[in-house]
C-alpha cells in the first residue's frame, strides 16, 4: 500500500514554494516603489528597498519552512519547530548584534527566520 502522506507533504512544499516565487519578482522589481509611495526620504528609501528585496528574495524558503513546521505540528510534534525557531532566533540576534552588523544583521535575521 502506497503511503500517500510523503507524498502529501512534498507537493504542499512544493506548492509552498512556487507560490513564494513571485514575490522575489515583485521584491526585486518593485521594492523602490513600494517603499517611495510611503513618502520616505531619498535615503531611507534606498536602505528599505534593499531591506524589502531581501526579505521578499527569502519569501519561498519562508513559505516552506511555515508549511514543514505546521506539518510537524499536525502530527503532535510540537517540539521540533519549537527548536528550530528557537536556534533561528538566536541566530537572528548573534547576526544583529553579537556580530555588530547593524542593518546588515537585520538582512540577514529577515532572510533566516
Amino acid at each position: 500500500m502506497y503511503d500517500f502522506s510523503k507524498f502529501t507533504l512534498l507537493q504542499a512544499l512544493l506548492i509552498g514554494f512556487l507560490v513564494g516565487l513571485p514575490f522575489v519578482a515583485i521584491g526585486f522589481t518593485l521594492s523602490d516603489f513600494l517603499i517611495a509611495v510611503l513618502g520616505a526620504e531619498r535615503d531611507v528609501v534606498r536602505m528599505g528597498a534593499r531591506y524589502l528585496a531581501l526579505v521578499f528574495a527569502a519569501a519561498p524558503l519562508r513559505i516552506v519552512a511555515l508549511v514543514g513546521a505546521h506539518s510537524l505540528q499536525g502530527t503532535s510534534d510540537t517540539r521540533t519547530p519549537l527548536v528550530v525557531n528557537g536556534l533561528a532566533n538566536v541566530v537572528n540576534i548573534f547576526a544583529t548584534i553579537g556580530l555588530g552588523l547593524g542593518l546588515m544583521g537585520s538582512y540577514v535575521s529577515a532572510s533566516s527566520g
